[in-house]
């Protein structure tokens, strides 16, 4: 750790040239969100330019904080922290070995025959064979499917987009999957958004999506959040032009029930 923040300090100056550019390079993004909000001449696009403006918000933060953070490394921990190197290896002393006194020629030596235990002393060691049992690999859940809609009912005719669950004058409550098909020509993002029955005050369920989905799982709308009532469920997809025709907006009524 004392080798990280010694590292650390001693090139600080690139940390802090390195937080300078993305703090700039951030604020500029800033600031031409702002002037895209600023002529923006539809809803759509004045809420992208304000979820940019956001984000180059929270990046700015980033960098302050990473910046002050490295600051106080360099001033306040790196000197109260001792590195500790690997010692020098110390110099072999040298150890005076006394002679081994030579045996006198013509004196016999005597030498030892090894000793063989008997073989009753000796172990037998038996080996017994272990099977493993293979551990089952788990089952993987498949994605979600879009259940189908009741005989004779057709969500939104003649449009791309749909919203095919759930279906037209369903009751709902709690938690709420909604699937359907998004994949439209030139395809940007894609929102689901709700109003009271006969309100065109629509507000956005979570935030845009913009992975296209082909007859699969769209959004969750968490019904509990609302009042009890009846409920215009809307689809809209945004091609890259930032328009969205008739053919990619599928509004169903549906109910809320608690």
């Amino acid at each position: 750790m004392a080798v990280w923040i010694k590292l650390i300090s001693d090139n600080a100056i690139y940390f802090y040239l390195f937080c300078a550019f993305g703090f700039l390079l951030f604020f500029r993004q800033l600031l031409v969100a702002r002037q895209e909000r600023n002529q923006a001449l539809f809803v759509l696009e004045r809420e992208i330019a304000t979820s940019k403006i956001g984000r180059s918000l929270a990046w700015m933060m980033f960098f302050l904080v990473l910046t002050g953070g490295m600051y106080g490394v360099q001033h306040y921990v790196a000197p109260q922290v001792a590195v500790f190197l690997p010692a020098e290896s110390s110099p072999v002393v040298g150890v005076q070995l006394s002679p081994t006194p030579s045996r006198e020629i013509g004196t016999p030596t005597k030498t030892s025959s090894p000793t063989v235990p008997p073989l009753s002393t000796i172990p037998i060691i038996s080996l017994t064979p272990v099977l493993r049992t293979p551990t089952p690999k788990p089952a993987t859940s498949p994605a979600p499917t879009s259940p189908p809609l009741p005989p004779g009912v057709e969500a939104c005719p003649g449009s791309v987009a749909k919203i095919t669950s759930p279906a037209p004058g369903a009751q709902l409550n709690g938690n709420v999957q909604i699937f359907g098909n998004t994949v439209v020509p030139d395809f940007n993002f894609y929102k689901v958004e709700i109003a009271p029955q006969g309100s065109g005050n629509f507000t956005s369920i979570s935030d845009v999506k913009r992975q296209q989905v082909a007859g699969g799982l769209m959004d969750v709308w968490n019904t509990n959040a609302v009042p009890a009532g009846a409920y215009s469920l809307r689809l809209t997809v945004v091609d890259v032009t930032g328009n969205y025709p008739p053919k990619n907006i599928c509004v169903i009524s549906v109910t809320v029930m608690h």
